[in-house]
């Protein structure tokens, strides 16, 4: 399921079979998520940082008028969340848009 993430990485570089085993060894669990399934709800604390293995997601929030937006599209070799790296929450939702895989490291 990682390789997706792979082909990306190496579209515009090489990386060597070292730094593909440091990648696949990064992970600590896969996620199924059903479409539709709120996967990180805004103002949640994380801890590890999450790939997208399989099918699409998005970020959203709510409008005042109680509506949702969707602001980003993710697709899989995305990061949903690498900028929570730093920040450790989201200021928004991430959703699944389809069924989808997901990898914690």
């Amino acid at each position: 399921m990682i390789e997706t993430h792979l082909l990306k990485l190496r579209k515009p570089d090489s990386i060597s079979p070292a730094e593909e085993a440091v990648i696949g060894g990064a992970i600590s669990e896969i996620r199924k998520v059903r479409a539709d399934q709120l996967f990180i709800e805004q103002g949640q604390e994380l801890k590890v940082s999450t790939l997208l293995l399989k099918g699409w997601m998005g970020r959203s929030g709510d409008l005042r008028g109680g509506e949702r937006q969707i602001t980003e599209l993710h697709v899989a070799g995305d990061f949903v969340d690498l900028h929570s790296f730093t920040l450790k929450w989201l200021e928004h939702d991430i959703l699944a848009s389809q069924d989808s895989s997901a990898r914690r490291s």
